[in-house]
C-alpha cells in the first residue's frame, strides 16, 4: 500500500504534460491495486502522516496533535474518505487520451 500511495503522489506531482498516458497494462495495474485499498480511507491516510509526519503539520484540523489520537475521530476520516475520493476519480480516468483535460482539470 505504501508503495502505491508513493506512485500516486510521483504521478499526481509530475511535470511531463504525458505522464498520464500510461501503457495500458501499467493503467490495469494501477486501477487493480487502488481497487483492492481505496476503502481504507482511515489506513491509507494513517500511512501516509506516520511515514512523513511534516505533512501531518501542514494540516490545521491535525498538526501537534497525537496521529493514533486522530486516527479515530469523525474528522479524520471524513479527511481521509475525501483525499481516496479525490484520487479514486483521478485513477479511474487513467488511460484514456480523451480523459486528458479532466485530469488536468482535476489537478489544477
Amino acid at each position: 500500500m505504501k508503495f502505491l500511495i508513493l506512485v500516486l503522489c510521483v504521478v499526481a506531482t509530475s511535470a511531463d504534460p504525458h505522464w498520464f498516458m500510461m501503457p495500458a497494462d501499467e493503467v490495469e495495474l494501477v486501477q487493480n491495486t487502488w481497487n483492492q485499498v481505496k476503502t481504507k480511507e482511515v489506513d491509507i491516510l494513517y500511512a501516509i502522516f506516520k511515514a512523513y509526519p511534516d505533512i501531518q503539520a501542514r494540516f490545521p484540523m491535525f498538526a501537534g496533535k497525537s496521529l493514533d489520537t486522530v486516527k479515530g475521530t469523525s474528522a479524520f476520516a471524513l479527511h481521509a474518505s475525501r483525499i481516496v475520493n479525490f484520487f479514486s476519480q483521478y485513477i479511474s480516468l487513467l488511460g484514456s487520451e480523451g480523459s486528458q483535460p479532466a485530469i488536468k482539470t482535476m489537478l489544477n
